[in-house]
C-alpha cells in the first residue's frame, strides 16, 4: 500500500468516482490509476469499488472504511507540504474552467500574463459549467472562470472579468452571411443549432431565440462548442457559439457575423473564496488577467460584509470586451 495508491483512492471519490476527471486532475493516465486501484483491492483482498460491467460505480463497505484512512493520510500530508514548502505552495494555482473555456480562452490568457507570472505553476482542471464554483469553495481551485450568469453565494465573490457575445457561424461559401447582416429574420428559414449551458433554467440564448420566434428552427442544443461548428458543417445549420470560441485563423471554412439584437451582450466572471486571505500567487494572476480589478476594491469585496449582487459590480467597473 502506497501513499500515491491512497492519493489516487482519494482523487476518484473527489470526482464523484469518474476515473476520466481524476485523471485529468491528478495529470495521471486513467490507465495507470486502473492499475493502482486494482493493486489496492489486491493487496486488501477485497474490492474497494462495486461495478457495473468495468465502470466503478459505488464504495463498498470495505472501500469506504479504507477511504477514510486515506482522506485522513492525504490530508496530513498536504498539512505537512504546507508547513515544510510554504513558498512552494504559494507558487501552486489551479483554475477551475469548464471544456470551452480551457481550449479557447485559457491558453490566451496565460500567454497574455506569461510575463508577469515568472515562477508560478499553473494548473488547470476541467469541470463542468455547474460545478465550478463548489470547487472553489471546496479549495480544489483557487479561482473559478465562469462564462455566465451568476448569483449572489455567501462564500464566494464573483468579479467581472470581460464582456462578451454570441456569434453566428454558417459556412463560408453558403451565402448566409450576406443575408443575415441585412435581414436577421431569415433565421426563421434556416436551421439552427446553439450552444448553451444545459444547466441554466433559461440560457440568455434560449430567451433571445424565444423573442425572434424562431425556437422550431433549433434542432441542437448543446454545450460544447465543437458539437455547434460540426453540425454547421456537416448539415448546413446556422450556429450560435459564444465569440470566444470562434477563430478566423482555425475556423477557416467557417464565417460569422456578431449575432443581433435581442441577443445580449454576457459577461464572464472569475470566482475567488470570500473571507480568505488570497495567496500572492492568486493576487498576482488576477493582476495580469484582470487588471481592470484593482486589488483594493478586490480585498474590500473579500471582507466580511454584506454579499454584492454581481452584476452591481459590472455597473461600478469598466469591463473589457473579449479580445
Amino acid at each position: 500500500m502506497t501513499i500515491n495508491q491512497l492519493t489516487y483512492l482519494v482523487a476518484v471519490i473527489d470526482a464523484r468516482i469518474n476515473l476520466s476527471r481524476a485523471s485529468r486532475h491528478l495529470g495521471i493516465s486513467q490507465p495507470n490509476i486502473s492499475k493502482q486501484i486494482a493493486l489496492l483491492e489486491e493487496e486488501i483482498g477485497a474490492p474497494l469499488f462495486e461495478r457495473a460491467g468495468r465502470r466503478l460505480h459505488a464504495l463498498t463497505p470495505v472501500g469506504r472504511q479504507l477511504y477514510r484512512h486515506a482522506l485522513n493520510v492525504t490530508e496530513e500530508l498536504a498539512r505537512l507540504r504546507e508547513d515544510v514548502a510554504p513558498h512552494t505552495a504559494e507558487r501552486n494555482i489551479v483554475i477551475g474552467a469548464s471544456p470551452g473555456t480551457v481550449r479557447y480562452v485559457v491558453p490566451g490568457m496565460l500567454a497574455a500574463a506569461a510575463p508577469g507570472m515568472r515562477g508560478l505553476e499553473v494548473e488547470v482542471e476541467e469541470l463542468p459549467a455547474n460545478e465550478i464554483d463548489q470547487a472553489v469553495l471546496d479549495g480544489r481551485c483557487d479561482i473559478g472562470l465562469i462564462s455566465g450568469p451568476v448569483r449572489p453565494a455567501k462564500n464566494l465573490l464573483f468579479l467581472p472579468w470581460y464582456r462578451w457575445r454570441y456569434r453566428m457561424i454558417f459556412a463560408r461559401d453558403s451565402g448566409i452571411g450576406q443575408l443575415l447582416r441585412h435581414d436577421p429574420g431569415i433565421l426563421k428559414q434556416h436551421r439552427v443549432a446553439a450552444c448553451a449551458s444545459l444547466a441554466a433554467p433559461r440560457p440568455a440564448v434560449m430567451r433571445a431565440l424565444e423573442a425572434l420566434d424562431i425556437v422550431p428552427q433549433i434542432t441542437l442544443m448543446s454545450p460544447d462548442p465543437d458539437e455547434i461548428k460540426e453540425r454547421v458543417r456537416s448539415n448546413g445549420h446556422i450556429g450560435l457559439i459564444a465569440e470566444m470560441a470562434y477563430s478566423e485563423e482555425l475556423d477557416t471554412d467557417l464565417d460569422s457575423c456578431e449575432s443581433p439584437p435581442p441577443f445580449p451582450t454576457l459577461v464572464s466572471w472569475i470566482a475567488v473564496r470570500r473571507n480568505t486571505p488570497l495567496r500572492s500567487g492568486v493576487t498576482s494572476l488576477l493582476g495580469e488577467v484582470a487588471s481592470h480589478l484593482e486589488p483594493a476594491m478586490i480585498e474590500r469585496l473579500r471582507s466580511n460584509g454584506p454579499i454584492v449582487d454581481p452584476s452591481i459590480l459590472t455597473r461600478d467597473v469598466r469591463l473589457p470586451r473579449y479580445g
